[in-house]
């Protein structure tokens, strides 16, 4: 009798460290995606940040905190370029980020700021489904691509200053309904490809500086952004030709919500630039 109990324990034994052996293995496994998904990002060119996981006294051990962060902030842009990296940062290299990742689903915020990342890019997004932050800054895109991006369902901020697209194809952010804020500036957009915009109602700030706005645009503006509280016209063409009044009085009045516009060196009397903000209480 003895003799079975000590086979049954030893067996005991032998399962309970075979399965901390598991468990251990799986968690080491975890250590080492993290360690090689922030070494990916680095030799790519970029940077990539996020909250520490795990206990302290493991972190303090190992010495080394990119075995325990989780990138949730991942930045593929001009201005971190890692410039030992001879080869330009685009579509393959943009594919390998976020391929290195070993939880998508955390990153939350993606800057590819004058990267040249194209409309076919962005096809790696669709993996991540909690992207909450977005900046297209000076890439390749163009209004194709922005039919890559529906799958982010989750952004708030989407900014698409400075890039190649005319508004033709600003209907594809009709499933974005929980964005925030929009970043035309420097774009193609004319006031009247703004009849593409969908109405976005939980959208609080516009930025159209810098694009051939004159300000008929605003009866869209009215129709799809009703809860609008800051629209940033600078340098647009508003109040050329004697339009400003006209339009002001008939739709700005509308945007019920809107607690700042910014009117810097625009012409909305018709004369010299000016340098205005008008905010409203």
């Amino acid at each position: 009798m003895k003799r079975i109990r000590s086979q049954i324990s030893i067996r005991i034994m032998l399962l309970l460290t075979a399965v901390i052996a598991v468990v251990l293995a799986y968690y080491a496994n975890g250590l080492r995606k993290r360690k090689v998904a922030m070494q990916t990002v680095v030799s790519l060119g970029g940077s990539g940040d996020g909250p520490l996981e795990g206990s302290e006294w493991l972190r303090y051990l190992l010495d080394d905190d990119d075995f325990f962060r989780e990138i949730s902030r991942l930045s593929v842009s001009y201005d971190t370029t890692n410039y030992d990296v001879k080869r330009p940062i685009g579509d393959i290299e943009l594919a390998a980020a976020i391929d290195c990742l070993p939880s998508p689903n955390r990153l939350n915020v993606l800057r590819l700021d004058g990267s040249a990342v194209s409309d076919d890019g962005l096809y790696c997004l669709k993996v991540l489904s909690n992207l909450e932050s977005l900046s297209l800054r000076k890439t390749l895109i163009t209004d194709a691509g922005l039919q890559r991006i529906t799958h982010c369902v989750k952004l708030k901020e989407l900014n698409l200053s400075q890039t190649a697209i005319d508004g033709r194809g600003l209907r594809s952010l009709a499933r974005l309904q929980q964005l925030e804020q929009l970043d035309l500036s420097h774009t193609r957009v004319t006031e009247y490809e703004l009849l593409h915009l969908p109405e976005l109602k939980n959208l609080q700030g516009l930025d159209l500086a810098g694009t051939p706005f004159l300000g008929g645009g605003f009866r869209f503006l009215v129709a799809k952004l009703p809860n609008l509280e800051k629209l940033d016209l600078y340098g647009t063409e508003i109040g050329k030709n004697g339009t400003a009044a006209r339009y002001f009085q008939r739709y700005a009045e509308k945007l019920i919500c809107l607690r700042e516009l910014s009117l810097a060196r625009t012409q909305i009397t018709g004369g010299p630039s000016i340098s205005t903000t008008l905010s409203f209480a």
